[in-house]
């Protein structure tokens, strides 16, 4: 797997997402215990546990092996590619950029 090395939980990454879009952030929480319910009332427990778990990536091997760095920090790669959706989604196209 690849990673930045930049550990974001879910309503952070929406959090970074709205910021860099300038608009707010909409989400609202529920309990985890709440959602996890719900999914065994349905049968889909191991769905729930998929989308509430965590997932981190250790990319220590990666670097040491490689000398490998993330090209661009997790705050700029957001900016990134928020730039380019809107630009995209207003048929505005940005300048490449290194």
């Amino acid at each position: 797997m690849v990673s930045d090395g930049h550990d974001v939980s879910t309503s952070e990454l929406f959090s970074d997402i709205a910021k860099a879009m300038e608009v707010s952030n909409r989400t609202w929480s529920l309990p985890d215990f709440v959602l996890k319910g719900v999914a065994a009332a349905l049968g889909k427990s191991a769905v729930a546990e998929r989308l509430l778990g965590s997932l981190q990536v250790d990319i220590s091997a990666t670097q040491a092996i490689l000398g490998w760095q993330p090209p661009v920090n997790y705050h700029r790669a957001i900016a990134l590619t928020t730039q380019a959706y809107l630009a995209a989604v207003s048929g505005k196209l940005l300048p490449a950029s290194h």
